[in-house]
């Protein structure tokens, strides 16, 4: 939402782009973590999707002090509202007739998983080809 109000109102900026994921992953870190210990969530799960977040952190600094701001694809925002689409449904953890929102929870968190596997493979293959590894 930050960013949308940010393009609209023309005030993105290099920090914003780089800082804008980063609150992200924490937010998401943050939620994801206590759904593991209240037994709703794989915990191997959410370690990929953490080490993911991280990995794609870690490629944006070393972008960042190159001089190099990828921005956040679509495929990564639609990945994120699919993680938070899935933790509100394991926090909430209702049935509504025969639908469990446990269930639709982890169904859609494991979409989250697959997304977060393409969407860093989708950022490194984009940032590979302008990074330089040896600087």
């Amino acid at each position: 939402m930050d960013g949308h109000i940010a393009r609209s109102t023309n005030q993105v900026t290099n920090f914003g782009k780089l800082m804008d994921p980063v609150a992200d992953k924490l937010l998401l870190i943050a939620a994801l973590v206590p759904v593991v210990e209240m037994g709703r969530a794989s915990g191997w799960v959410v370690a990929v999707i953490i080490c993911c977040e991280f990995a794609v952190s870690g490629l944006r600094i070393l972008n960042s002090h190159q001089g190099i701001i990828i921005p956040a694809s679509n495929l990564s925002k639609y990945k994120m509202a699919v993680m938070i689409t899935s933790i509100i449904l394991l926090i909430l953890n209702y049935h509504i007739f025969f639908i469990s929102f446990q269930f639709l929870g982890t169904v859609i968190l494991w979409m989250a998983l697959i997304l977060s596997i393409i969407s860093g493979i989708d950022y490194f293959i984009k940032s590979w080809s302008v990074i330089d590894i040896e600087t």
